[in-house]
């Protein structure tokens, strides 16, 4: 059985020190593995969505062993733009797929698929 998920930026404002950040969400809890690397997260008043789609959101975050050390140390681990490339090999690694991947863009929405 297959599994669909729509993968999102997300503007993050409020990290302490004063840092916002565009990071990726989920739009649910995925089945399989990639679920124990899912942050709820806060989401800023400021946002639009924060009246429509709440005021949290699930927010990607990456494995340890793929985090880098430099910025807020509560985004270390936040799936943004340029980390992108690394996380889809580590979801590949894991059994999901993103259909056309090659054609990414920054600010634009994605579908991952799990095979159950």
């Amino acid at each position: 059985m297959k599994h669909f998920y729509r993968i999102s930026p997300v503007l993050w404002e409020g990290i302490p020190g004063n840092y916002s950040a565009t990071v990726y969400a989920i739009d649910r809890i995925p089945k399989g593995p990639l679920a124990s690397y899912i942050q709820c997260t806060s989401r800023s008043q400021a946002d639009p969505a924060y009246w429509w789609g709440g005021s949290t959101f699930l927010r990607l975050s990456n494995p340890k062993e793929l985090t880098n050390c430099s910025g807020p140390e509560n985004i270390w681990d936040a799936i943004v733009w340029q980390k992108l490339p690394a996380w889809i090999s580590f979801v590949n690694s894991l059994g999901y797929t993103i259909p056309d991947s090659c054609n990414l863009e920054p600010h634009k929405e994605f579908t991952l698929i799990y095979n159950e």
